[in-house]
């Protein structure tokens, strides 16, 4: 239906790095621009079939075509084969000083094992991306640093680790609040991870203006946004109940029930 921001980011990294590949014989350059015609038709089965035809036949197996086969796997959900391959990518991107797939490769493969509930692992990956953009970022990256830091942070409250967690979430509230508009979905993401990590610690004044804001944002965007907003009416509802107010705990409770009975009857 549209193109989100992770597959913008990977299909220019595509085309960044395909048009001229290195080694490459002009029969492996057609199948990788086939390969990446297809992603950007959304076809990513016979994209898949065609990278595979790829790794098969170019012996030269150049970051581009590990990372590319690597997403497909993942998208795929062949973890199994995915996980190699980002690995290779990792490493042959670091060899071959092609940042921008070193990177993602980096983000992809944590996000593979966020998926998979495996946090130690994620973490790893996540900590090798986070410094490299400290390192590495341009003027223009501090939404992508921003969302780096969300990832990381991410991973430290599903272990529990508020500690490291809480900073990191508050950096990338205050990127997302100077570089968003008002009333971008985003802010509301950040906002609501910062209030849910107040909320696990007991800290229920620091969690409702945020949930509060981020309730704010949803209204306003409702039609794009329509079951994230419920679920703030929810954690709401759950902010209320547990500090005793039992009146707004029911107002915020019945009205996400009532929009959910309208949406999906």
């Amino acid at each position: 239906m549209f193109i989100n921001v992770i597959m913008k980011t990977f299909l220019s990294i595509l085309i960044l790095f395909s048009i001229n590949p290195v080694g490459f014989s002009q029969s492996c350059e057609a199948l990788n621009k086939k390969v990446i015609r297809l992603i950007q038709e959304g076809d990513f089965k016979e994209a898949l079939k065609f990278a595979e035809k790829a790794a098969k036949k170019c012996e030269d197996k150049d970051a581009n075509l590990q990372y590319t086969l690597a997403y497909l796997y993942k998208i795929d959900s062949n973890y199994i084969n995915a996980i190699p391959l980002y690995l290779e990518s990792i490493q042959t991107a670091r060899l071959e000083k092609k940042w921008p797939i070193y990177l993602n490769s980096l983000i992809d493969l944590a996000h593979l094992y966020i998926s998979s509930n495996e946090y130690s692992k994620a973490e790893l990956y996540l900590v090798q991306a986070y410094k490299f953009i400290r390192r590495n970022a341009k003027p223009d990256m501090p939404l992508q640093y921003a969302n780096l830091m969300t990832d990381l942070a991410n991973v430290y409250f599903e272990k529990a680790d508020y500690g490291k967690a809480e900073p990191l979430y508050l950096k990338a509230l205050e990127i997302n609040s100077n570089g968003l508009n008002n009333y971008h979905p985003e802010l509301a993401v950040s906002l609501t991870n910062l209030a849910k990590l107040y909320f696990a610690i007991g800290n229920y004044s620091k969690a409702e203006p945020l949930y509060l804001h981020a309730y704010e944002i949803r209204q306003k965007i409702f039609f794009k946004m329509a079951v994230d907003l419920y679920a703030t009416m929810d954690d709401l509802g759950d902010l209320y109940f547990n500090i005793g107010d039992t009146a707004k705990a029911a107002k915020f409770y019945l009205e996400a029930f009532e929009k959910r009975k309208v949406a999906f009857g």
